[in-house]
């Protein structure tokens, strides 16, 4: 059987949030020409954790779940995977 973990349990909560109309929200921030930083209401699960930790890096300090540092050539991606999760962008 499968089951789910504490952070695949996220997957179906962001789900249920913009289905009632209260998604979790993601703000995107533009640094400069190539960079932008997204930050995050809440942590990702496991897999969309480890593929922003591929194509982006934390912010400020190594152990931070919830903001990122992308180039902005990612920026498609991310926002591709992110409304797949339910979760809204603001800016970018």
């Amino acid at each position: 059987t499968e089951e789910l973990t504490d952070f695949e349990y996220r997957r179906l909560y962001y789900a249920l949030k913009k289905h009632y109309g209260c998604p979790l929200k993601a703000q995107i921030q533009c640094i400069d020409n190539q960079y932008a930083k997204i930050s995050l209401g809440g942590h990702l699960p496991n897999r969309e954790y480890f593929m922003m930790l591929l194509c982006s890096w934390p912010y400020r300090m190594y152990c931070n779940k919830r903001e990122f540092i992308t180039k902005k050539e990612n920026l498609y991606f991310i926002k591709e995977v992110f409304e797949n999760l339910g979760i809204e962008t603001i800016g970018g």
